[in-house]
């Protein structure tokens, strides 16, 4: 029976289900001992949104009513249960039509005959039964084995569960949704619309946040805790970013133990790439076996799982079993008509694969596998195919680069924009002005083909042929859109942009006018003699990419190109200003970012003009200003580079 205090939690609940304790204490009634032991040892930690909230409810109230019902007791129809009988108190917006708006209704149905009633009463005992029965098998995906299959070591009272670990998966699982928003977010809030204050951006140091989830995991499943699906995925997904491999497969062998597996296919190539990443050949290949068995019909999946593990056994040297698996992957590939979207998607997928082959100085290998390409799967063979090989020979052997060259040429396939960077590059260090201009009008020819990449590879070769005035126009008109169009989309206010106007205009001051005679004479020192269709080419080309140049944005690696413009046209004080305003374009906006590399970057081309002992301690102070967390052997590495230099 129910207390009136009970009967007013009842009263004011919108709804029973797992979700209320008192909901989940009335579900337990309609169980049996040894069912009843099991759920409420467990249940507060459970809590799968898999489970029939409304059915168990109404499990439970029929329960309740045959109850009330046998006992032919006015005292505890009117009495003990006052709430049972009485006008439902429902609020329209919390509860659906299919809840307890018809409880009145039933209970004013007139009582049948004893006879009558003990039949319709125990076949619903019986259909409630099995109902829990069948409930406590779908609670076996939750529980943990050796309770389930030992009921009776389990005490009744739910005191065995410690009161803190519901509270502590709660917690757990919002600090763990909190990391994984800012590990994966790119851009933070960064300026306060409070204060009017534009804040610098800081960046993300992952390493306290990452020990303490680690350490919270841990202890809940030292504690036994049940990580739902939902959690364990995100729980994968924080570790797999931070590398944390071996506390993956800590978690793996916990939820296997203790969890009937589920078939996860996100989850599942995680785990399977991380065996690879721990050297466990033999392991990760058991495990890729049985995945195959659950997905014989999913050949979209099949091809997943072959190239995680095409890839796990090149990184792990084991090249022959690799190239076996190859030839698997392209025979799957092979039976499926792949769209033009998805083929593309495998060429990324594929030639990566090369490029594995290629950081290992496996060349031979990488062609083998660009020919097995060729021989399965012909018609799917482009210039991407090629891209991983190109940047290999373009570093190491311009004979092959040039025959290899050729032969895209000669099978009519179209440069895409990674073709076109890595042979501006390229001519650009082999001095081949001409083709590197015939490369940017045929890149200027192709629709929506330059990005902020190419953009970037079309200034560095154009600032290395001395047309460092023309770039710095360039970058002008890219820096300033960027700004604008920053201010315009948050529709700051009248303070902000007033603030912002103060800032550029003294930046206006400290920078040179990039129009004025002074940079143009200083840049004209170093510009290469060239005929007049050639400079008609070039200013052509500038006016396209102050066109172009409009419709991206700014990013750091435009100015660390320009850090070398400005080395290139020996203007110290260019570089210096440069510098100042990248600092205030990384508090203003949100996609312009930098880490350690950018000033390690800054700090090369200083060493170039031999500055650098002069300006480090600035550099210092400004990377702890702006939180940029500094790799241990930042300093050391411009020792070394200073050295390197001189001698």
């Amino acid at each position: 029976m129910c207390s009136h205090k009970s009967a007013e939690q009842f009263k004011n609940s919108s709804i029973l289900g797992f979700n209320e304790s008192y909901g989940m204490e009335l579900a337990a009634l309609s169980l049996t001992n040894e069912q009843r032991n099991i759920l409420l040892s467990r249940i507060r930690v459970i809590r799968q949104p898999t489970f029939p909230v409304v059915s168990i409810t109404l499990c439970v109230l029929w329960e309740r009513i045959f109850s009330a019902v046998q006992a032919k007791s006015e005292y505890l129809r009117k009495v003990a249960h006052p709430d049972f009988y009485s006008p439902p108190l429902y609020n329209s917006h919390t509860i659906s039509s299919f809840s307890l708006y018809s409880i009145p209704k039933l209970f004013k149905a007139k009582i049948p005959t004893q006879i009558k009633f003990e039949r319709k009463y125990h076949k619903m005992r019986q259909a409630n039964r099995i109902f829990c029965e069948n409930l406590v098998k779908e609670a076996n995906l939750a529980l943990p084995k050796k309770q389930l299959s030992n009921p009776q070591k389990i005490s009744s009272n739910s005191e065995n569960v410690p009161p803190s670990l519901s509270t502590s998966l709660k917690t757990f699982s919002l600090e763990l949704q909190a990391f994984h928003e800012k590990l994966f977010s790119r851009y933070d809030e960064y300026y306060n619309k409070n204060d009017k204050t534009i804040y610098s951006k800081p960046q993300i140091d992952i390493d306290q946040d990452y020990i303490s989830i680690v350490q919270k995991m841990n202890f809940l499943m030292n504690q036994g805790a049940i990580f739902s699906n939902e959690l364990s995925r995100l729980l994968l997904r924080v570790l797999w970013k931070c590398k944390g491999y071996n506390e993956i497969q800590d978690l793996h062998s916990y939820n296997q133990s203790r969890v009937r597996s589920r078939f996860d296919k996100e989850s599942t190539k995680i785990i399977l790439d991380t065996f690879f990443a721990l050297a466990k050949i033999d392991l990760a290949l058991g495990f890729y076996n049985k995945l195959l068995l659950h997905s014989k019909n999913d050949n979209m999946f099949q091809i997943e799982l072959r190239l995680i593990v095409i890839k796990g056994l090149i990184k792990n040297s084991e090249f022959e079993k690799a190239l076996d698996f190859t030839r698997q992957f392209l025979q799957t590939v092979k039976k499926i008509n792949y769209s033009p979207n998805q083929s593309k998607k495998l060429l990324r997928r594929y030639s990566s694969l090369l490029s594995l082959y290629l950081n290992q100085n496996k060349f031979g290998l990488a062609i083998e596998m660009a020919l097995l390409f060729h021989k399965y799967l012909p018609e799917h063979a482009q210039v991407e195919l090629y891209n991983p090989l190109l940047k290999y020979f373009s570093s190491q052997d311009e004979a092959r680069t040039f025959t290899l060259i050729n032969n895209i040429v000669s099978n009519k396939m179209a440069f895409n924009s990674a073709t076109f960077n890595i042979l501006l590059k390229f001519f650009s260090k082999i001095g081949d002005f001409e083709t590197v201009l015939s490369l940017i009008v045929l890149l200027q020819k192709t629709p929506n083909i330059i990005d902020l990449i190419l953009l970037n590879s079309i200034l560095d070769a154009l600032s290395s042929f001395g047309y460092t005035l023309q770039v710095f126009k360039v970058y002008e008109i890219l820096r300033n859109n960027t700004l604008d169009r920053f201010y315009y989309i948050n529709s700051l206010d009248s303070s902000s942009k007033h603030y912002h106007q103060k800032t550029f205009s003294l930046l206006k001051m400290q920078m040179p006018d990039l129009n004025s005679e002074i940079l143009d004479s200083k840049s004209s020192k170093c510009n290469v003699a060239h005929d007049k269709d050639i400079i008609g080419t070039v200013d052509e080309i500038i006016i396209n990419l102050m066109s172009t140049a409009k419709n991206l944005i700014l990013v750091s690696d435009i100015t660390k190109t320009m850090f070398l413009a400005a080395y290139r046209s020996q203007d110290y004080n260019l570089l210096l200003n440069l510098y100042q305003d990248s600092l205030f374009l990384s508090s203003a906006l949100p996609s312009y970012n930098f880490d350690s590399n950018y000033f390690y970057n800054y700090c090369s081309v200083l060493v170039k003009f031999n500055k650098l002992d002069e300006n480090v301690s600035n550099i210092i102070s400004d990377m702890d200003r702006l939180k940029i967390i500094k790799k241990d052997c930042f300093v050391t590495d411009l020792q070394k580079l200073q050295r390197d230099l001189i001698t």
